[in-house]
């Protein structure tokens, strides 16, 4: 599918979900019914960093994928995309029966875990919205980062 948007006509902006750092981790966090899930997200990632405006999010929960900050810098050293998106899972609608509201970051745990992933990769925090409990990280802020449709 990935590839298809690719040849066929570029969207705006792709996101892509990281789950995990790790397959293990990928296989507790998301208990695939696909044995090679891990490897095709990883195959996803790799054809990601073709796009023009490429975002990776990833949707943390504490003491589930919130962890292993050096994978994860890994993976996105590995594979370079325009945006990387670090946000806290939240316990809403259906989620509320999977997750307890205990498993949700904080803003200030979700920057903390951030801030590691810079230390590690050289990208930089660029912007933030705390009552979200969202971090944006880029290599370096551009003009165009806010999309204008008029």
């Amino acid at each position: 599918m990935m590839q298809r948007l690719l040849d066929e006509a570029e969207p705006t902006q792709v996101y892509v979900t990281l789950s995990a750092p790790t397959k293990e981790v990928y296989q507790k966090t998301c208990n695939p019914l696909i044995p090679d899930q891990w490897e095709m997200m990883v195959k996803s990632l790799e054809i990601l960093t073709k796009f023009k405006r490429s975002t990776i999010r990833m949707t943390l929960v504490k003491g589930l994928n919130m962890l292993d900050p050096e994978s994860y810098a890994k993976l996105l050293l590995k594979y370079p995309v325009k945006f990387i998106e670090l946000k806290a899972a939240m316990a809403v609608g259906y989620s509320r029966y999977r997750m307890e509201y205990s498993s949700m970051p904080l803003h200030s745990e979700i920057k903390d875990f951030a801030e590691k992933i810079c230390n590690l990769t050289g990208l930089k925090i660029i912007d933030e919205k705390p009552n979200s409990r969202v971090v944006l990280l880029m290599k370096e802020d551009f003009k165009e980062r806010r999309l204008n449709f008029d």
